[in-house]
Order: structure tokens, then C-alpha cells, then sequence
């Protein structure tokens, strides 16, 4: 929609900022964890490098809010993909345990959790 095409330049920008760019390159070429618990240990809340993924994920909170409430069409998000596979395999084995240490929103909408992949596409549930 025309909507969309006002929304992208501006995440565009905003995924392409100094501090999402220094998290991203940290993410892609020193994050290492299996898990929250590694990644804590590692890294504690208020570390530079607790900083990065804080940065990384609210980005991708955002995008997946604004397609969420119908805001930003789902395929439009998909095909510009805004890097989402690689950061997605990084991440994701900590965010089960991220979203029970920060935010108790984290991750989640007013109508459940949603967690979106391109393979998978959106998928979601009542929170617990």
C-alpha cells in the first residue's frame, strides 16, 4: 500500500542507524551462546553487548508490532527480509529465556505471542 511504501525508507533508516549497525556487526561475527543462561553469564543486563542484542531485537519488535496491527503489510516485510534468517538463527535459541528476564512484553501483542520466520511465517498464542 501507499502506507507501506512511506513506512519502509524510514525502518530502512532507522535498521540502518550507527548503533543497529555496530549491534549487527557484533551479532554476526562475535555472538556466541546456546542459550539465555550462556548469554547472561556472558553477558549481564547493562553490558555493551547486552546493549547490542537489546538493539537488534527491539528493531525486529518493532517491525513485527507494526505487521501485527496491520500497519505493515506481512509479504512487503518478507521480501525486503530487513535481515531477519541469519539474526534469527543467532538469536533465537535465547529468546525463551530473554523474554522471561526483561520485559514481560517482549516479544508478545495484546492478542498473544508472535513469533515470525520466512519459512514459518507467523505463528502465534496466548501468552502464558
Amino acid at each position: 500500500t501507499i502506507e507501506d511504501a512511506k513506512l519502509i525508507p524510514k525502518l530502512v533508516e532507522l535498521g540502518q542507524s550507527d548503533t543497529q549497525r555496530e549491534a549487527s556487526l557484533w551479532l554476526a561475527g562475535q555472538f556466541s551462546a546456546k542459550d539465555y543462561k550462556e548469554f547472561s553469564e556472558k553477558h549481564p543486563m547493562g553490558s555493551k553487548e547486552f546493549q547490542y542484542v537489546s538493539t537488534v531485537l527491539g528493531f525486529f519488535e518493532t517491525v513485527g508490532v507494526l505487521v501485527s496491527h496491520k500497519l505493515l503489510n506481512e509479504d512487503v516485510v518478507f521480501d525486503l527480509s530487513f535481515g531477519i534468517d541469519p539474526v534469527w538463527e543467532k538469536l533465537g535459541p535465547i529468546i525463551p529465556g530473554w523474554r522471561k528476564a526483561t520485559i514481560p512484553r517482549c516479544g508478545r501483542t495484546r492478542s498473544g505471542s508472535t513469533t515470525a520466520t520466512r519459512s514459518g511465517r507467523r505463528k502465534s498464542g496466548r501468552p502464558t
